[in-house]
């Protein structure tokens, strides 16, 4: 045996040892001279990696924290409406909240959902398949349940559909 790394085939120390048997492999085939040196540089890789491995957890563990505080997810049926006064009022290209409509970005929220989840104007919202939206308009009143609908360019056509959305409070 060359005392080297290579006595294990590298595919095979990849796969199917994991760095505390590769390490022993190493120290029972390397001359006596290169096994403390061996082990010393196999500790150091181990350290590393473990504390990069921690680190990283750390980040996934606070954007989850933040997540979880400034978003709110609900399963909602989503339906489109286009900017006209006969699925609007008066002034289809003004949103409840002031703020021009825009199609394929203007969310409308039921009051009840609005209420429920504590939704301002202005939070965006996460439509799986569909993109980023942001809540800037009221449904009508005779929507009471989990429901959104989704402003769409004239002419383009209408969809009903059940997803969970998430809804990133600003």
């Amino acid at each position: 045996m060359t005392g080297k790394a290579e006595t294990i085939p590298p595919s095979l120390s990849r796969r199917f040892f994991p760095a505390a048997l590769t390490v022993a492999a190493i120290f029972f085939a390397s001359p006596a001279g290169d096994q403390i040196e061996m082990l010393r540089l196999n500790q150091a890789r181990l350290t590393n990696s473990i504390r990069y491995v921690s680190g990283k957890l750390n980040q996934v563990g606070k954007k989850l924290a933040l997540l979880r505080d400034s978003s709110a997810f609900a399963k909602v049926t989503i339906t489109a409406y286009h900017p006209v006064k006969e699925q609007c009022d008066e002034t289809p290209w003004v949103t409840a909240s002031g703020a021009p409509s825009r199609p394929g970005r203007t969310m409308a929220v039921s009051r009840f959902l609005k209420k429920r989840l504590n939704l301002k104007w202005g939070d965006l919202a996460v439509v799986p398949q569909r993109g980023l939206y942001v809540v800037q308009d009221l449904m009508s009143a005779r929507f009471w349940d989990d429901r959104v609908d989704l402003m769409i360019p004239i002419g383009a056509p209408g969809f009903k559909e059940s997803k969970d959305v998430v809804f990133l409070r600003q």
